[in-house]
């Protein structure tokens, strides 16, 4: 009986061996300034001192992304974006778009926002020490937010959602803010210098 060549063995072999797993998508230190990434999958990507400027980044699925370290400036368009898990810690963000953002358990400890980031998602995120002042948060939705030294200063919440939330900042979040915002609950935590009712109240846009 005759063998078959080594050769010709080594190539069955390696045709039968499955294909490792693609690693994450790398554009580290890349310049995408003013690139068409919409709807783009880049859950779990590279991105560090990647440049971003004027980037179109709507609706595309940033989950997971460590960010520090990226450019977000120039209207960099984070509109829509699942950013959920991801990291912004410290960023300055006063560069990017960031309204209907989906930023839960997100990680933006030390984060600038300017602006409007209505509609935006923040359940669960880490926004301690971060800078919201005079920024829109019509309709976002707070719920257990961690907000310890976050800057709500002059913010708009009007439609916001903030059951389950404390709000006991420096400085104080006013009665108007949180009148305003039509949503809060038995759970939520108000300086004692709004006297308010607690009382469960329906987002106008219904339940999420």
């Amino acid at each position: 009986m005759r063998l078959a060549h080594p050769t010709l063995l080594l190539a069955l072999a390696a045709a039968c061996t499955p294909a490792p797993p693609p690693g994450p998508i790398d554009h580290r230190g890349a310049d995408l300034t003013g690139a068409n990434l919409e709807k783009a999958e880049l859950a779990g990507a590279l991105l560090d001192g990647a440049n971003l400027s004027g980037a179109n980044l709507r609706q595309a699925n940033l989950a997971g992304v460590d960010l520090r370290g990226t450019v977000l400036a120039d209207n960099t368009d984070l509109r829509g974006a699942n950013l959920a898990g991801a990291n912004l810690s410290g960023m300055d963000l006063t560069g990017a778009l960031l309204s209907s953002a989906i930023l839960t358990d997100a990680d933006l400890s030390g984060a600038r926002f300017r602006g409007s980031v209505e509609r935006t998602d923040f359940r669960g995120a880490n926004l301690e020490n971060v800078e919201l002042s005079w920024c829109s948060l019509r309709n976002a939705d707070l719920r257990g937010a961690r907000l310890s030294g976050a800057n709500l200063d002059r913010a708009v919440m009007a439609g916001a959602h903030i059951e389950d939330t404390d709000l006991r900042v420096q400085p104080n979040v006013t009665v108007l803010q949180v009148g305003q915002s039509h949503c809060w609950n038995s759970a939520t935590q108000l300086p004692e210098s709004i006297e308010l009712k607690k009382r469960e109240q329906p987002h106008p846009r219904g339940p999420k």
